[in-house]
């Protein structure tokens, strides 16, 4: 393979063979400030040739990551048909076809030692589950220190484990967040809005978009009683004719967004909206909320999608440009 590519390189001819060879090293950064004036058009062509990958703009080869993206389906980004949700449902109906029973919302306390190896795990119930293998899609960290416990592995591994940071490491990294935007959004449209979560998880981004205008917020509670059921316990929060956003950062089946519309309703809010970061929307989602009593759906841009009024190209342009 290695010889055939070589012989077609050569073939090429002396002149594009010495300018292919010259691209494929160059950083994306050095070719773009090379052509093209608009800063904005270099981000966004900047973006694709890092996208993936923990390279910066003026790493080299990134001239050879951004052709191989537009190599492959035009350069359009893969997804899934009816999200990433839809590899968990077909993992899980695998699994319940080969006699596998799926259990949820049951966070587990211990995974349970005996005479040096695995017997189980115990939940926060006190409930306890027998078996001599254990498999463990926590963090090692976690895995090991909380719910192995450091007494029972060597000295040296737990050292190890203890200062653990991450699987890759890497130079440079930086976390990006559209909640500044999604507040700038919602101050143009909806006066003084209560700002609810629809669970824990969503509160790093709910207490976020409402900090800047002190904007009320709470956080539901959800109780999850199986793979498309929830039940949902609203915050105190007095919602009588109030307008309500539902803020969170995915969307995918739409279940929890819609169980927790419907609480609100029942509190008498005036209305319900969602906004939210990725708009999967997989299935009859958007039909979904709507039924629930949500009267618009709003996203960013960083999945395609009929929702998408927030655009996120500035933000991620400003980013690429300072990554070293």
């Amino acid at each position: 393979t290695l010889g055939r590519l070589a012989f077609d390189i050569r073939r090429l001819g002396k002149t594009e063979m010495r300018e292919f060879l010259r691209l494929i090293g160059m950083n994306i950064h050095d070719e773009v400030n090379e052509r093209f004036e608009s800063s904005l058009l270099k981000g966004a062509l900047s973006l694709d040739a890092v996208l993936g990958t923990h390279l910066g703009p003026r790493s080299p080869n990134t001239i050879m990551t951004y052709l191989y993206r537009l190599a492959g389906d035009h350069g359009r980004v893969g997804s899934p048909i009816g999200g990433m949700g839809s590899i968990s449902d077909e993992l899980a109906h695998a699994a319940r076809e080969a006699g596998v029973t799926i259990r949820t919302g049951m966070p587990v306390s211990r995974i349970v030692i005996s005479n040096g190896r695995v017997t189980g795990v115990e939940i926060e119930s006190g409930e306890r589950f027998d078996s001599m293998t254990v498999i463990s899609n926590a963090d090692p960290k976690r895995t090991i220190m909380d719910l192995v416990g450091a007494r029972h592995v060597e000295t040296g591994f737990t050292h190890r484990i203890h200062h653990l940071q991450q699987a890759v490491p890497t130079g440079c990294t930086m976390a990006l967040t559209a909640t500044s935007l999604m507040a700038e959004f919602l101050r143009g449209r909806i006066e003084n809005p209560v700002l609810i979560g629809p669970d824990s998880e969503a509160e790093q981004w709910v207490s976020s978009v409402a900090s800047t205008d002190r904007w009320s917020y709470g956080i539901c509670k959800k109780t999850r009683l199986g793979d498309q059921e929830v039940v949902i316990r609203l915050p105190d929060i007095d919602l009588n004719g109030r307008s309500v956003v539902l803020v969170d950062d995915v969307a995918s089946s739409g279940q929890t967004l819609a169980t927790a519309a419907e609480e609100c309703m029942s509190r008498t809010a005036r209305h319900v909206d969602v906004l939210v970061t990725h708009g999967l929307f997989y299935n009859d989602a958007q039909q979904l909320l709507k039924r629930a009593g949500v009267r618009h759906i709003w996203s960013t841009d960083s999945v395609t999608h009929e929702s998408n009024i927030i655009p996120l190209n500035g933000l991620l342009k400003d980013a690429v440009l300072k990554l070293p």
